[in-house]
């Protein structure tokens, strides 16, 4: 070997041992973690950076039914199952992150509706049950093929292991997280009930999650201190509609460049019989206007009256830049699982000010509940 190869080794070797896995437990370690019960973790790591988009949480999902362990007859029976487009994420129902020096950064209490209709909008039903990175997330095109992902555990009493990217501003910054920029940072997660998660049964099944655990790659901190460090955010607002004419409005506490709104009716909210994540079609919306002032205090007006146009926004407000609306995918769309509203726009700081949205449809005396989703930036 020359030495000029020797030392080519001899740097990757170094670079190789600089970067490394480290793991964060829950700071409260139990044996199990039980529906809405709160998991937080601390990522200590001074000195170092979080490579960009390598945090994952980690763990196992154990299904029960009262009265004893599902057996394989129940799948038929009872029909248990979860959002495929969703996977385990589904069993998250909240994820707040913050650090030290930034605060808060994201609040999203409605976390597996955001991945059920970002999954929707941006991912190929096919890729859901060939990608790896998918697959480890317990995610399928059909909700009915999850009950033997759950139940095909044969020997480990329904355990079901899986490895989640999740989608929060410490997995979306502008680039590697630097200790110095932030200070240490904190994830919490808020486990769903059972009829958020876990829907088809009349039978009293529940769930647990343990073996928590955050993973997440770094390397020594690199000084980049003149480099703003962005966070892409998400933060979500909950709001009713029960009139054919309904006005909503919301403040957020960051600077948005788009919403997205999806509608489930109140009625078949939080029930075993349903999916709790269904993105429902109301009835008869004929149009949606939105409204705000922009940073200069300009009056800014949306209004929107055409369904390929209200679509077509929706989907380009989920991050999708090239949105094809054929006859199939508006199909899919308005079908009553997948249907949305929203809008990109430029920029705007909504923590002083109020985003306005009519909504013109034949809902009437139903009531249904509005997910707003706002996008942002934090520094």
């Amino acid at each position: 070997m020359h030495f000029s190869q020797f030392l080519d080794c001899f740097f990757l070797l170094i670079l190789y041992k600089m970067s490394s896995d480290q793991v964060a437990y829950p700071t409260a370690t139990l044996s199990s973690y039980e529906p809405n019960s709160t998991v937080d973790f601390l990522l200590s790591f001074k000195n170092f950076k979080i490579k960009r988009q390598s945090i994952r949480l980690e763990g196992e999902m154990q299904l029960f039914k009262a009265g004893g362990a599902p057996t394989a007859d129940n799948i038929r029976v009872d029909n248990i199952q979860y959002d495929g487009y969703c996977g385990l994420h589904g069993a998250i129902q909240s994820i707040n992150t913050s650090s030290d020096k930034n605060g808060v950064l994201d609040n999203n209490q409605e976390y597996p509706r955001y991945v059920k209709i970002y999954s929707t909008v941006n991912i190929d039903k096919a890729e859901l049950s060939t990608r790896s990175n998918y697959v480890s997330e317990g995610r399928l095109h059909v909700d009915n093929y999850t009950r033997y992902l759950m139940f095909n555990n044969p020997g480990s009493q329904n355990v079901m292991p899986f490895s989640l990217k999740p989608m929060c501003a410490l997995n979306d910054s502008s680039y590697d997280i630097n200790y110095t920029k932030t200070g240490n940072v904190r994830i919490s997660i808020r486990i769903a009930s059972v009829p958020q998660f876990l829907y088809g049964s009349t039978a009293t099944y529940t769930f647990n999650l343990k073996n928590l655990k955050v993973r997440y790659t770094v390397e020594p901190e690199d000084l980049k201190m003149d480099i703003p460090l962005l966070f892409n955010v998400i933060h979500s607002v909950k709001n009713t509609i029960e009139s054919n004419n309904t006005n909503i409005s919301a403040e957020v506490p960051v600077i948005a460049n788009s919403m997205s709104c999806v509608f489930h009716q109140d009625s078949t909210l939080n029930t075993y019989a349903n999916n709790n994540l269904e993105c429902q079609y109301p009835p008869d919306v004929t149009s949606i206007e939105m409204s705000w002032n922009d940073q200069n205090n300009k009056y800014i007006s949306y209004k929107l009256s055409n369904e390929q146009e209200i679509l077509y926004n929706f989907v380009k407000s989920m991050g999708n830049n090239e949105p094809n609306l054929n006859a199939v995918r508006l199909q899919e769309l308005r079908k009553g699982r997948n249907y949305g509203v929203g809008l990109r726009f430029t920029p705007t700081d909504l923590s002083n000010q109020k985003f306005a949205m009519n909504i013109q449809s034949g809902i009437g005396a139903v009531s249904y509940s509005a997910f707003l989703f706002f996008r942002g930036t934090v520094a």
